[in-house]
């Protein structure tokens, strides 16, 4: 089944239908529809098909609350539809109003024939529209009822996939698609293992990503994300996590020396002796899980586990399909082994190197970096300002990051602060209490200039109220950045991967660098200055972003594995 794409918010989130799709001329619908989905904060990502038949299937349905915003979607395209329902539903008085509005009581105890009725429903009528929940029950099934694909096969009609986006407040409406092959085919569900690294987050970042795409198809696969440093013994775990972060903090340049001395290995440089380090680690823990776990295929969204898995299969040990998703515009030789089945990659520059350093070119796939889900949804700028406190039509800064060179955030800020401009400053501290503080106490002599946040999960929605996000280049912070098509004004890159992702954006016309707190005053005065170049950078941004990249990771997965 096709995976979730970019959808429109038509007419700002109430679309009207176009003229052969089945619909009521009673305008009063649409008035209370939009009314209702304007009181809950709901709008309407894409929009019904120009067809005079389809068919809906709406899934995951999970809740009670499914049905008032799906009704509500309906007043609002005041759509000619017929939907189906437990014969339970229709209990006085509410069946009268049910039966007014389509709905189309179901009694499965008493055998009737679902598939013929409907079926023969479609070939008498001119136009008409049907709505199925495929799941059958609010509860979590592993499986669907095949019912709504043989109404589809047998009646020749398409079918329109809705879902219902509660974090986004979004009814998404699919594009329309004829099913074809068998049921099992257009269903195929899949048990994925995901493994991260905690060394950094972006790794776990894009595992969450993936977990999310795949949870979110339909119908959903079944995921596992494990961090492997929970599994490995305590003094590698400290290795790769808490060393890892010393090091590029406190001694930049060495590790900008080591990745690229060890970026050409030989068994005697440092990549060589990790490698021999990994050969001696118990995978005792991990073997257990994946067992545990059975699944139809593995990510590995870091090159530890790669390694470990890889030295599994060259001893002879059944492991199931290996994917690598390498979470840089970069490739070092880290990620690179023998027994990976497939790789992800951010650019068909990195496909090219990878397959440089002798991996074939069936093995890998132009991805992008998973980023979550929501930074492909559309949002409405002025509704993310005003929940922010900002003002919408002023010119907006968010600010990610600070770090050596240029300072820390809190300094950043009130450099920032100082410039002859009427902007506003968004500064996220993270789960940094201490930094939030004086970000706070920064903004109490600036107010109405600085919005200090604490940890947010909805970092889409704060970059939609942005013109500019000052951030370093790490691989996921800049790929939700092209995701909502914003220009980057980049600080403080970790020597290697980090360098190499500032190049990538720097080289594709969507970002600029500062290299000390006086030049990102300059470059923002400029920026200020010039809002065509703004202008371009975010098309830049547009033209290189992957907004979909977890959804199509997780369809290579399904379809290859």
């Amino acid at each position: 089944m096709p995976t979730t794409p970019d959808l429109p918010l038509v007419n700002g989130g109430f679309p009207t239908l176009p003229p052969n799709a089945p619909q009521v001329n009673a305008r009063w619908r649409r008035w209370l529809g939009v009314l209702l989905m304007r009181i809950s904060g709901w709008r309407i990502a894409g929009n019904i098909p120009d067809l005079p038949k389809y068919e809906l299937i709406v899934a995951p349905h999970t809740s009670n609350w499914d049905f008032f915003h799906g009704f509500c979607a309906y007043l609002v395209l005041r759509l000619d539809n017929t939907w189906l329902a437990k014969h339970t539903v229709f209990f006085w008085p509410l069946g009268i109003l049910a039966r007014a509005f389509g709905g189309m009581p179901i009694d499965r105890a008493r055998g009737s024939n679902v598939v013929r009725m409907c079926v023969a429903e479609f070939a008498r009528r001119g136009k008409m529209s049907i709505t199925i929940t495929p799941e059958g029950t609010r509860s979590r099934v592993k499986e669907w009822k095949l019912g709504f694909y043989y109404i589809a096969t047998e009646a020749g009609v398409p079918i329109v996939p809705v879902s219902l986006n509660y974090r986004d407040r979004l009814v998404m409406i699919m594009p329309p698609f004829f099913p074809s092959g068998s049921p099992g085919e257009l269903l195929k569900s899949m048990r994925l293992l995901i493994l991260s690294v905690s060394a950094g987050a972006g790794h776990v970042r894009a595992a969450d990503a993936v977990a999310a795409a795949a949870q979110a198809a339909t119908p959903a696969h079944e995921t596992l994300h494990l961090d492997v440093l929970s599994l490995v013994p305590r003094e590698f775990r400290k290795l790769y996590g808490e060393q890892y972060i010393k090091l590029v903090e406190r001694l930049p340049q060495l590790w900008s020396f080591l990745y690229s001395k060890t970026d050409r290995p030989s068994r005697d440089s440092f990549v060589g002796k990790l490698k021999r380090a990994a050969e001696k680690i118990n995978t005792r823990k991990l073997s257990a899980e994946i067992e545990k776990f059975a699944p139809d295929a593995i990510l590995c969204t870091h090159f530890l586990p790669a390694e470990l898995l890889s030295r599994q299969k060259a001893a002879g040990k059944h492991v199931p399909p290996l994917w690598v998703q390498v979470t840089d515009f970069d490739v070092h030789a880290l990620w690179v082994h023998e027994h990976v089945d497939h790789y992800c990659v951010a650019s068909d520059e990195i496909a090219f190197r990878l397959a440089a350093r002798g991996v074939p070119r069936a093995k890998i796939h132009v991805t992008g970096i998973p980023v979550m889900p929501q930074f492909a949804a559309p949002l409405e700028r002025a509704a993310c300002a005003q929940e922010l406190g900002l003002a919408a039509g002023k010119f907006t800064v968010l600010m990610m990051a600070g770090g050596a060179g240029v300072g820390g955030l809190d300094e950043l800020a009130a450099r920032l602060l100082e410039v002859p401009a009427d902007l506003q400053l968004i500064a996220l501290a993270g789960r940094n209490a201490d930094l939030l503080k004086r970000l706070q106490a920064l903004a109490k002599k600036h107010p109405g200039k600085l919005f200090p946040l604490g940890f947010t999960t909805t970092v889409e929605r704060v970059m939609t109220a942005a013109d500019v996000v000052v951030t370093k280049p790490g691989g996921l912070s800049v790929s939700e950045c092209l995701a909502k098509h914003k220009p980057m004004l980049l600080v403080s890159p970790i020597p290697g991967q980090e360098e190499r992702n500032a190049d990538y954006l720097l080289e594709a016309g969507a970002a600029i660098k500062a290299v000390d707190g006086a030049t990102l005053v300059f470059k923002l005065g400029r920026l200020l200055a010039e809002p065509a170049r703004l202008r371009a950078m975010s098309e830049a941004a547009r033209r290189i972003a992957t907004p979909r990249a977890a959804y199509d990771v997780v369809a290579l997965i399904s379809s290859i594995s």
